[in-house]
């Protein structure tokens, strides 16, 4: 009996390891640099790149969890914009949907992204919610 029991937690113990290793494809794919390139009201296109653009916003995704937002570094939207990076940490929350999180110039900021598309050159996420 004691055996059975042992075996049963042994089992439970390694099949709940496993889950939580499994890393899906856009887990993958989102890692690395990513500039804004198109956006609307319902989406933005990002595309791959191995530094971020001086006038443009950008993401970094790495996988240990930290996340860098390259983006205006005031308020202030007259041309013209200085961009730098705030540090952050990004987590999947459920399937293709995942939440970053930063301070930036005027606090904390926090959003939470719907990964509509990835691949080796393209990113199309939408904003879910933010939260200043």
């Amino acid at each position: 009996m004691k055996i059975q029991i042992i075996f049963i937690l042994v089992t439970i113990l390694i099949s709940s390891t496993n889950v939580e290793a499994q890393v899906t494809e856009w887990e993958k794919g989102i890692i690395g640099k990513w500039a804004f390139t198109d956006s609307n009201n319902i989406e933005s296109t990002l595309i791959k790149t191995k530094e971020f653009e001086m006038d443009k916003p950008g993401f970094a995704f790495f996988e240990n969890g930290s996340f860098i937002y390259h983006g205006n570094s005031g308020f202030c939207m007259t041309k013209p914009i200085s961009f730098i990076n705030f540090l952050g940490t990004w987590k999947k929350i459920h399937d293709e949907i995942l939440v970053t999180e930063y301070k930036y110039w005027n606090g904390m900021k926090e959003y939470k992204l719907f990964v509509k598309s990835v691949n080796d050159n393209q990113l199309i996420i939408q904003f879910m919610k933010d939260k200043y």
